[in-house]
């Protein structure tokens, strides 16, 4: 679920179509320039994991990326609404998609973008780890190209707007599984992950009060 639902904060649709995505906002600066400076920031800013994970964990980590995704993703599906709204002048706000690009590759880089993967290999059982991590990368990959492929129609369906506002959600349900499901790998062995993994889970009921 960690894995899958990192597609769904956007990352193959911006990365795919940043330049497009700056075209259609209208940015201050030219698309190609704009693209060149996301790259950069991308580049700049992918010492973060490490860096947090040593000092949060993973996943203090995740749920940082996460909320920050979904707010640069909210930020930068308002200014699609209100560039959508003829009545609106954003011209003042062109570099609004900029900053919002850029602290997306700055949060995604955070934790989002290898933590998942990382946790893959850790949580899986040594006796299926080779064939489950196939399984697991092949269904991200699907659901990416699935994502990226069908945007134009998502964005004609539901307009640019409704399209982040769609991911900032889906930030927002990773940030709650995390939260409430994820287990906190820092730190522990392999056979305590093994045995947290198979812990068995307490049943309410009768006996319990014996």
């Amino acid at each position: 679920v960690v894995t899958s639902l990192n597609q769904y904060s956007g990352m193959g649709v911006i990365y795919s179509y940043t330049q497009t995505i700056f075209e259609v906002a209208g940015s201050s600066l030219g698309p190609e320039i704009s693209s060149i400076l996301v790259g950069v920031a991308q580049f700049l800013t992918i010492y973060l994991t490490p860096l947090g994970v040593e000092r949060y964990g993973r996943k203090i980590m995740l749920i940082i990326s996460s909320l920050g995704l979904m707010t640069t993703l909210s930020s930068l599906a308002t200014y699609f609404l209100f560039q959508e709204n003829p009545d609106m002048d954003v011209s003042d706000f062109g570099w609004v998609p900029l900053v919002c690009l850029i602290l997306f590759f700055l949060f995604f880089n955070c934790g989002m973008g290898s933590l998942p993967f990382l946790l893959m290999s850790e949580l899986l059982p040594h006796n299926v780890k080779s064939s489950g991590s196939s399984i697991i990368m092949a269904i991200y990959w699907v659901h990416g190209f699935l994502l990226t492929y069908y945007y134009h129609d998502l964005s004609n369906l539901i307009n640019a707007s409704g399209s982040f506002y769609l991911f900032a959600g889906c930030c927002g349900l990773y940030a709650f599984f995390v939260f409430f499901f994820l287990f906190e790998t820092q730190g522990k062995t392999l056979q305590e992950i093994f045995e947290h993994s198979n812990k068995p889970k307490k049943k309410k009921g009768l006996n319990n009060n014996l």
